[in-house]
């Protein structure tokens, strides 16, 4: 399922967005097939679902293990993290589009995820902001295995309410004010 915010969206609405699911996983899975949550410019989910590369992106996959996507310009695919089969996990994946250079964190179950390699650190930032960016969503791909089957629960979107700053509107009030007292004293 993807959802469509439109072109530009991120940049014109710049602030933190956070996906979030809890997945879980049957035990004793041994293929290829994932769940996950992501923001990407492409339209269309298929079993190789081409959107991994273009933008973060956070897969569960049947055999317990995590790849999180940063997008063209991060080191793609973490694969070493692991989680429990057979339990519940919650997955957050968190873009900021507030700051210039662009940033996107993981977390699985509260604990921070290492996007950049051996204590680099948690926090991914973009030498290239992935602007093309357009849907919010969450996919799976079950590679002809329907044993595979995780169990989604929970998936939120949050993002910023643009809401006006007291001086704004402060502003905004006392011109409206001059305004309608300027056009009694002409009348």
């Amino acid at each position: 399922v993807l959802i469509d915010l439109g072109a530009g969206y991120f940049t014109t609405n710049p602030g933190v967005y956070t996906l979030s699911v809890t997945m879980t996983t049957p035990t004793g899975q041994t293929g290829t097939s994932w769940a996950g949550i992501g923001f990407t410019p492409i339209n269309t989910l298929d079993q190789s679902f081409n959107g991994l590369n273009s933008a973060p992106w956070l897969l569960h996959r049947n055999t317990g293990n995590v790849q999180v996507f940063g997008g063209p310009d991060a080191t793609n695919g973490t694969s070493a993290i692991a989680t429990t089969t057979g339990a519940a996990h919650t997955f957050v994946l968190r873009l900021d589009t507030s700051t210039p250079q662009w940033t996107v964190q993981a977390t699985i179950d509260s604990v921070a995820v290492d996007l950049n390699g051996a204590s680099v650190g948690t926090t991914f930032t973009y030498g290239t902001n992935p602007t093309a960016i357009r849907y919010i969503g969450i996919a799976t791909a079950f590679n002809n295995d329907s044993s595979s089957i995780q169990a989604l629960d929970n998936f939120l979107f949050e993002g910023p309410v643009p809401i006006p700053e007291p001086a704004g509107v402060s502003l905004a009030a006392a011109a409206a004010g001059m305004f309608l007292l300027r056009r009694r004293r002409v009348g």
